[in-house]
């Protein structure tokens, strides 16, 4: 059983017979699952899990500065009743967490690994130290930087998954080719694409084979692509997202760090997951090519290739952006990778930030056993629980 209730943040929690109750603390605009401890504790929720929406932000921060900024005229205390009220949308919101935490309670369900809340408390932490140093006086822009297949998605969204010889999912090369997207390949040429394109990886290398990706599409109609992606991001490759990595996703933007996605991927694909991660597609980079005056796509590749060194240079455009937009110092205070021969360039470059204080975090999921260059740089993770379990 799920019980639901506006909570009181300053009474502690008595645990009852439902073994999960979610709690709304309406001053603060915050959902969370009480921590029955005796005390006021609980964990927010930032999302949710079980449909993806993200919850509206805290105002806890908010809520505060107003109270110390009314303090002397006596009057915060009405701030109990005018920062907020439960609404329709936040009741919704609630029935969808209400669906999530019953399948939380089923042994079934697995959750985020413990790794994710630690290199939450890691980030904020570097975070705070920045934010207390003189250079920050005025504010700073803080980010984090994300590959996307195999950090967020288990797999490929290009190419696809295959798990011992059984095709977990298609990848949208496939699906795009089958849809008639494609003016080199009719739609029951995949296999044909297929042979060609590992030749092409095997032979001449990743960077040609992967802007091949995005070369077949030539003549399509972006934005209909762009449709037809995000239609099978949210209904089959969403599932199969990391849950820690979602977490940490939505925890750290939640936090007032913005996410940056930098994919080997064709851009009109990994732009089009953008809906699924609550992203805009401006903060989605992939491989690129120019869009005729009429909408359709060529195979004039866009540079920088984000591919390794790649990578690395498309962040630091993406800051040297930020800091010609906001005026202020950026640091990119986290970045996510699952490969040491795609992802270690834009790590290494994250890691060579000069921080006034605290220090990036940079994290490798599932890469498997480091070379000896990057032995030991890297937070390394093992990520298995995907949203679909």
């Amino acid at each position: 059983m799920v019980s639901l209730a506006v909570a009181d943040p300053h009474r502690p929690f008595r645990c009852t017979r439902s073994p999960v109750s979610i709690l709304y603390v309406a001053k603060f605009r915050e959902w969370g699952i009480p921590i029955p401890d005796g005390g006021t504790s609980f964990l927010e929720l930032s999302f949710c899990p079980f449909c993806g929406a993200h919850l509206p932000p805290s105002l806890r921060d908010a809520w505060f500065d107003r109270a110390e900024s009314l303090r002397s005229c006596g009057t915060a205390i009405r701030l109990l009743d005018s920062i907020h009220r439960p609404t329709i949308a936040n009741m919704r919101h609630a029935l969808c967490l209400s669906l999530f935490l019953i399948t939380l309670v089923s042994p079934q369900t697995e959750a985020a690994e413990k790794h994710a809340s630690q290199i939450v408390i890691q980030v904020l932490k570097s975070k705070r130290a920045i934010e207390q140093s003189p250079i920050c006086s005025n504010g700073c822009v803080f980010l984090s930087a994300w590959d996307f297949d195999g950090t967020i998605l288990k797999g490929d969204a290009s190419e696809g998954l295959i798990e011992n010889s059984k095709t977990i999912y298609p990848g949208l090369s496939q699906k795009s080719i089958e849809a008639g997207y494609s003016n080199i390949y009719t739609k029951h040429d995949f296999q044909k694409f297929w042979k060609e394109y590992e030749e092409m990886d095997k032979i001449q290398g990743h960077i040609p084979a992967y802007t091949y990706l995005a070369k077949i599409l030539k003549g399509s109609h972006s934005e209909e692509v762009k449709k037809f992606a995000a239609n099978y991001y949210a209904h089959v490759l969403m599932p199969y997202y990391f849950r820690s990595s979602v977490e940490v996703f939505q925890q750290l933007r939640q936090n007032g760090i913005t996410p940056y996605i930098i994919s080997a991927a064709p851009h009109v694909f990994v732009s089009s997951a953008g809906p699924t991660l609550s992203i805009d597609e401006d903060h989605i980079f992939g491989i690129e090519v120019a869009v005729s005056p009429d909408g359709t796509l060529t195979d004039r590749v866009v540079e920088p290739i984000p591919y390794a060194e790649g990578k690395a240079k498309r962040l630091a455009m993406i800051v040297h952006q930020e800091q010609a937009r906001s005026k202020k110092p950026v640091y990119v205070l986290a970045a996510f990778g699952n490969s040491y021969h795609t992802d270690s360039n834009f790590l290494q470059w994250t890691l060579s930030q000069k921080f006034p204080a605290g220090k990036p975090v940079v994290v490798m999921i599932n890469g498997g056993i480091a070379p000896r260059e990057h032995s030991g740089k890297f937070t390394e993770v093992t990520q298995t629980a995907v949203l679909g379990n």
